[in-house]
């Protein structure tokens, strides 16, 4: 481990290091470990949990005239993994409210399919659930999804304060594991989704055009 002093001789503690505290909007308590006394650190290393995971959280912008711009890094810090899905609802409500305040609007969230995470998305999208004192009434505008009228099989409330969904790795891998089992059945609604239309791109266009494999 690598430890920084300031220019008043304090050491400081890398935050990944350790895994900090959260606050009461499920954030980390920044500069939660810093010491100049070795002995603090020592009984940190006997007593405090060592990071083992790193929560990473990029941003995607979407510009208006559909200019592509590149990901950025909003924060990172190390966690033990001992969190509940309600520390994750309001951090994300806390990140959209102080988002909103330099007129950013959020919309939505993409993450791994954690169990914590998923019924988090259920709680703050109202499928089949919905939190206690849900902050979601607080808030204005909504996000309202056109949602076919056909699509009756699709539970989703058509106002959203923001979107949530697992992130696209996971999901086409997903997608891909299922498409390609010889036992698994994919439906969506009443449609029976197979790879039939993926193998005719493969035979009859150029792999420059589907880019396929």
């Amino acid at each position: 481990m690598r430890l920084d002093s300031d220019p008043t001789g304090s050491t400081r503690i890398p935050q990944p290091d350790f895994s900090p505290p959260l606050d009461e909007y499920g954030m980390p308590r920044m500069k939660h470990f810093q010491t100049n006394s070795i002995e603090d650190l020592k009984s940190w290393f006997e007593q405090k949990d060592i990071s083992k995971l790193l929560n990473l959280y990029m941003i995607q912008p979407i510009d208006s005239k559909n200019q592509k711009i590149s990901p950025y890094a909003l924060a990172a810090y190390g966690t033990n993994g001992k969190y509940t899905s309600f520390d994750i609802i309001r951090r994300w409500f806390k990140v959209f409210e102080e988002s909103a305040s330099q007129d950013i609007r959020i919309i939505g969230y993409s993450t791994n399919p954690d169990p914590k995470y998923l019924l988090g998305m259920r709680l703050v999208s109202g499928f089949f659930a919905t939190p206690l004192n849900n902050p979601i009434s607080k808030h204005s505008p909504l996000l309202t999804i056109d949602i076919p009228k056909s699509w009756s099989w699709l539970f989703l409330p058509r106002q959203q304060l923001f979107l949530c969904m697992q992130d696209a790795i996971h999901m086409c891998t997903k997608l891909r594991n299922r498409l390609l089992s010889t036992s698994a059945v994919m439906m969506i609604g009443d449609g029976l989704v197979s790879i039939d239309y993926i193998l005719q791109l493969i035979v009859l266009r150029s792999k420059f055009n589907h880019n396929l494999v």
